[in-house]
């Protein structure tokens, strides 16, 4: 009995703890299990079912503040269904009705409980009852109103379908038929009704057809035909129709599915006739387009085969520009390292020394530009003293920059790592670059530099307070051989700008730059920034100038291969200098027979050269056992990185290009054989390309007197680099600056011709 009752929830409003305690205690003895609680005022009553449901209510009539009609009150407001069944003391009759049909279920004496427990399953079971009917009624009117409201939507969509639509019985007769239909055939629904489906078709077919179509769809579920209809009006309308079996009511049907295709029929007819002349007008075309190609694929190889020419042209002229350079900086160095030299023919010889390297800067630069052009730059990484490397530049910039009364400072970060992993040779030409520019423009205030790191990026600043960047050049800041209006009377390549811009992307990161015309230009550099190891500092190389190979070691034997006599030459003078024993091998094939002759130790390889080039020599000599242990050096003009690609790759053993300066020559030796050499005790460092460095400061005269006429063609005749003119010009400055004059003069004479635009000014 107590598991077909369950738990029992009874509130009990009873204000005898004891009677509700009989009252449980004869519940539970016939077996129900109840939870109650017992409440004794209106106040704890309404919380009570505001706060759970509850089986039943058992309830006391004779209370001191209440009674049970004032319950009934209250759960009759609570919108509750609980039975309440009054347990209490003798009620008389008339009380006993009246509480029932104020909605008492029953009345037990608390004289007779033995009543209560039959009393209250049954009026649990019929709660059961009356709440299962009040689900099922619920259900029946949810379910009738949404049958009334598919019917409404059922019908919505039937009547609002753009096609028209036609359902059919089995024997094709229309049995309904929405809206469209009616619009489209012009018929009322009335008129259609009832009708056969094929009297409605003018297409002239057989009715034996139709007959099939219908057999046909009722044994397959679905077929398609085009049906041709006569409106009342005369219009011929075409339908593409749709015949497919459905459920319809109690039983099956056929949906017709008929969209008009009159208009469609038409532009099809239309399309057909514009398709068969577009077809015509596009093969013309594609004959034109196969010339056009034929002739672009030309043009193609035209420009292919002139930019292969240029290439050509490229290595050719730096070979051949780089051969006599090679030889001007190796004599000129050779000489300098005379100690007995008199001072004045030590300074005419880094004149000379300092005009090659700057032709050799313009060479690289226009090289450099024609790599980027065609993508072949690419980075070659190394770990490095980012700090070392700042304190460097700063150095080759102070003096330039303290002649012309400028102040250079130098912020370095303290954050920065002590070593990075970059391109420190495109660093360092970014970083001169922007320097450079700086010092060339800037005529009075200062120059900051500021180098900074963020996570994961090197910031680089160069602040100047020169004369600005006009708006209407900013634009073309950074095109390759393009100057402003500046630039052109300060001379240059204009290359700078434009190497340092790809240089930068190359590493992944940008250069910017902010100006103000007559306040200052800043420019901004950001790339990535790259942690190394410190263990893993590149070892700089020593510029101290070699004297001799240390006592006691040698004799070493070296075979220079060169087809020009000035290189050969050259090396050997600067091998011969400090002890090897060199030969000398004018081709490929004399290269091949004096190594067995000679048996060298080393040999230094020129790449190009006729009959047999350096790569084929080279092939041969490490051919033989004794070839294939010996170091073999490119020493070469050439400065492309194929060409340095190749070299390595095909056993040789390192690579020197021209020019050179003898300790590239002498250290690349002395690593390859373990050489150890003697220094002379003076150390000497190249003078910096962009740094030539007068004499004597600054005359303080005035050039405000000067015509700027005659400023401006010395100007001129300096950029263009034409030595005689420029001094004719500086001997009409006499007159009216002779100081000026005769410093200019000695500017000119040392080729010094950045030097003369900065005593000029802008």
């Amino acid at each position: 009995m107590t598991s077909a009752c369950g738990r029992l929830h009874v509130l009990m409003v009873e204000d005898s703890p004891s009677d509700a305690d009989v009252v449980l205690r004869q519940l539970r003895h016939h077996g129900l299990e109840v939870e109650a609680v017992r409440v004794d005022s209106l106040s704890a009553l309404e919380q009570a079912l505001s706060e759970q449901r509850w089986d039943a209510i058992l309830c006391d009539d004779c209370l001191p503040a209440f009674n049970a009609e004032q319950v009934l009150a209250a759960l009759t407001a609570s919108r509750r269904q609980i039975p309440l069944i009054v347990v209490s003391g003798t009620v008389p009759a008339e009380r006993a009705i009246e509480l029932m049909r104020r909605g008492a279920c029953d009345y037990v004496p608390k004289s007779n409980l033995a009543r209560l427990e039959p009393c209250v399953r049954r009026e649990l079971g019929e709660a059961r009852v009356r709440a299962e009917c009040a689900r099922s009624e619920t259900e029946r009117l949810r379910l009738e109103s949404e049958l009334r409201s598919s019917e409404r939507r059922y019908k919505m969509l039937f009547d609002s379908f753009a096609d028209a639509l036609l359902i059919l019985d089995l024997d094709g007769r229309i049995v309904n038929v929405n809206e469209t239909a009616c619009s489209q055939l012009h018929h009322s629904r009335s008129e259609l009704l009832h009708r056969q489906l094929a009297d409605l078709d003018m297409s002239g077919v057989h009715p034996d057809v139709q007959a099939a179509r219908l057999k046909a769809v009722r044994g397959f579920g679905h077929v398609s035909f085009e049906l041709l209809c006569i409106c009342p009006n005369q219009t011929r309308l075409v339908f593409d129709t749709s015949l497919r079996m459905i459920e319809y009511g109690s039983g099956a049907a056929i949906l017709v599915v008929a969209r008009e295709v009159s208009e469609h029929k038409r532009i099809g007819d239309e399309l057909r006739e514009l398709t068969a002349e577009l077809e015509q007008r596009v093969a013309i075309r594609t004959h034109e387009l196969k010339r056009s190609n034929t002739a672009l694929e030309e043009a193609k190889a035209e420009a292919e085969r002139a930019n292969w020419a240029k290439s050509l042209f490229l290595a050719r002229m730096s070979h051949e520009i780089r051969t006599p350079l090679n030889a001007i900086l190796g004599y000129s160095q050779l000489l300098l390292r005379d100690a007995v030299m008199a001072p004045q023919d030590r300074e005419q010889l880094r004149t000379i020394n300092r005009s090659g390297e700057h032709l050799l800067a313009l060479i690289n630069d226009i090289l450099v530009m024609s790599k980027i052009e065609a993508g072949g730059a690419q980075l070659n990484a190394t770990t490095f003293d980012l700090g070392a490397l700042v304190q460097d530049i700063a150095a080759m910039f102070k003096l330039r920059a303290r002649n012309k009364g400028l102040s250079l400072s130098v912020r370095l970060d303290n954050a920065l790592p002590p070593a990075v992993v970059a391109d420190e040779s495109k660093l360092r030409q970014i970083f001169i670059n922007l320097l450079g520019n700086a010092v060339k423009f800037t005529q009075r205030g200062q120059i900051t530099w500021h180098v900074r790191a963020e996570p994961g990026r090197l910031i680089t600043t160069v602040e100047d307070t020169g004369p600005g960047i006009d708006p209407a050049d900013m634009q073309r800041l950074f095109e390759k051989f393009t100057q402003t209006s500046l630039g052109v009377r300060a001379g240059g390549t204009g290359l700078g700008l434009a190497i340092s811009r790809e240089f930068a992307r190359l590493m992944g990161g940008e250069i910017t730059v902010d100006s103000q015309p007559g306040k200052g230009s800043c420019f901004h550099v950001d790339v990535p920034l790259v942690e190394g190891r410190a263990a893993e500092l590149a070892a700089r190389t020593s510029c101290r100038s070699v004297a001799a190979i240390q006592p006691g070691s040698g004799p070493w034997r070296v075979l220079v291969v060169d087809d020009q006599e000035d290189s050969r030459a050259l090396l050997v003078k600067i091998l011969s200098s400090v002890g090897f024993e060199a030969y000398e091998a004018t081709d490929g094939a004399q290269a091949v027979a004096c190594f067995e002759d000679i048996r060298p130790h080393a040999v230094l390889m020129d790449l190009r050269m006729p009959a047999m080039d350096g790569f084929e020599t080279t092939r041969r000599i490490k051919q033989s056992p004794r070839g294939a242990i010996t170091p073999i050096i490119a020493v070469t003009a050439s400065t492309f990185e194929d060409d340095r690609r190749r070299a390595l790759d095909g056993n040789m053993d390192d690579f020197v290009a021209k020019p050179f300066h003898d300790t590239e020559v002498l250290e690349a030796l002395g690593a390859r054989l373990g050489i150890e050499y003697l220094y002379m005790d003076e150390v000497r460092t190249p003078t910096p390309t962009m740094l030539p460095i007068a004499a004597e400061p600054s005359s303080s005269e005035s050039l405000s007197d000067v015509p700027s006429q005659l400023l401006d063609e010395l100007r001129s005749a300096t950029v263009a680099a034409e030595y005689d003119r420029a001094l004719e010009l500086v001997g009409d400055l006499a007159a009216t600056v002779p100081a000026t004059a005769e410093e200019l003069r000695r500017l000119v004479r040392s080729f010094d011709y950045q030097g003369v635009i900065d005593r000029l000014g802008t």
